[in-house]
């Protein structure tokens, strides 16, 4: 936001133009903080940089789920399938009988 500021004394020239940079600080109600432009990153730069980083570690975090989780998928297709082939069909009209049950 750009101003007129009036100087104490009059004449042609008293009036000086201050700036002043406001940005949105995400507060409760919307609120606008000042940011200060002496020196050092602004809050910007910082929240972009501490983003990023909070990306790669998110990302970091989701590829070993994944990985995790494919590895378990693996794991009970093959138990599965080894199940699979342990079933033995029975004959058409033949019963099983009780002294064949598996322990």
């Amino acid at each position: 936001a750009v101003g007129l500021r009036n100087r104490r004394g009059g004449g042609m020239n008293s009036h000086t133009i201050t700036e002043t940079a406001y940005e949105f600080t995400g507060g409760r109600g919307g609120r606008y903080g000042r940011r200060g432009v002496a020196g050092g990153a602004s809050s910007g730069e910082t929240n972009a940089c501490c983003g990023f980083l909070v990306g790669l570690v998110f990302f970091a975090a989701a590829t070993a789920l994944l990985w995790w989780n494919e590895g378990e998928a693996v794991q009970v297709y093959t138990s599965l399938k080894e199940a699979r082939d342990a079933v033995v069909a029975l004959p058409e009209g033949a019963r099983a009988c009780s002294g064949n049950k598996g322990s």
